[in-house]
């Protein structure tokens, strides 16, 4: 009972979460950004970077299949995030 009156309150606050990063390509490695060799982002909440965010890059099904994680990366000090070699296929790039 108590987990189905959270659900609610949860689901806002992950959708609130998520909706204010931006994962944009970084400076350094624009034309790189998803050549099959490697995928770069950088992490920022705002304009401000958030260095040491999690990055998962994830199946689409990541929301309901626990292993849908393909790689992790860490985000440097400037929020910058690079996964390399990753598979080829169809992911997402997840906050955690």
């Amino acid at each position: 009972m108590d987990i189905e009156i959270a659900y609610t309150d949860l689901s806002e606050l992950y959708e609130t979460v998520t909706d204010s990063l931006r994962f944009v390509p970084s400076t350094s490695e624009r034309a790189d950004w998803a050549t099959g060799n490697r995928v770069t982002g950088r992490v920022v909440w705002g304009s401000e970077p958030v260095p040491g965010s999690r990055v998962d890059l994830a199946l689409p099904d990541w929301r309901t299949n626990p292993n849908s994680l393909v790689m992790r990366a860490v985000a440097n000090g400037a929020g910058e995030y690079v996964f390399v070699n990753p598979p080829v296929g169809a992911y997402e790039v997840v906050p955690v």
